[in-house]
């Protein structure tokens, strides 16, 4: 390493440089946390050495070593095991009020309430369930949803976020994916996630969303029109601008 009073090499453990005789800070602070591991590692292998009266060495160290690995193997298992177990549980709840469940969600999307979707969805743990297949893309498209009301909301009445751009390009990611979920794109959403309501809902889903950035930033007529169909940069670029306006004006 270097000195930083004259830039001539020195040792990680000088204390003082050789050529200026300048404190080497680096090492005093080298040298404090070298001796505070000395005294954790001896510390350590006296426990060992006292409760192992079998292993020795290297053979210990092994030992221990393996102990370890199995530990984290069964624990790795018993998370694995323990999470199957929720799910296949909360699917089983899901499932049980199927019927109710499925009118609830067609009268939020027939309200147009996409919101009170996405509480219903995530409150019942829907996400579970493997029978309702058709309405995964809106409550796709409503997690959007509600993640822009929740930054828009902490962007212009809050105004608490440290990095303002970073929010506003994810307002422009999230507005994307909801447009691109308004047509399937695979052919396992065309079979399983996908009906003729989908793309109504997802569009005035679109639409909604669009009425409000125009209102919160402020944008015109001119400034939406074709809007969708820009790329993700464009329309965060936008909405900067409109950002940035709307703070001009207070």
């Amino acid at each position: 390493m270097k000195c930083k009073y004259c830039g001539n090499n020195l040792g990680i453990e000088d204390a003082v440089c050789p050529f200026c005789g300048k404190k080497n800070d680096f090492a005093s602070k080298h040298n404090k946390d070298m001796a505070e591991f000395k005294e954790d590692y001896d510390s350590t292998k006296k426990d060992v050495l006292q409760n192992s009266r079998i292993f020795n060495g290297f053979t210990a160290r092994i030992s221990i070593i393996a102990i370890l690995i199995a530990l984290i193997m069964a624990t790795m298992i018993g998370f694995s095991n323990s999470y199957e177990i929720r799910s296949e549980r909360a699917s089983k709840i899901a499932n049980a009020d199927i019927e109710k469940h499925r009118a609830r969600l067609e009268e939020l999307c027939n309200s147009r309430n996409y919101l009170g979707l996405y509480y219903y969805y995530s409150i019942n743990h829907l996400e579970y369930s493997d029978k309702l297949d058709d309405f995964d893309m809106i409550s796709f498209a409503s997690t959007d949803y509600h993640s822009t009301l929740y930054d828009l909301y902490h962007l212009f009445e809050y105004n608490d976020y440290e990095d303002v751009n970073e929010q506003i390009h994810d307002i422009a990611y999230f507005y994307d994916n909801i447009c691109s979920l308004r047509e399937p794109g695979s052919n396992y959403e065309r079979e399983h996630s996908y009906n003729e309501l989908t793309t109504p809902y997802v569009t005035d889903m679109c639409k909604h969303f669009e009425t409000l950035l125009q209102a919160y930033f402020q944008l015109s007529d001119e400034d939406m029109k074709g809007f969708t169909d820009l790329d993700k940069a464009r329309k965060a670029l936008i909405l900067e601008e409109g950002w940035n306006n709307v703070n001009k004006a207070k």
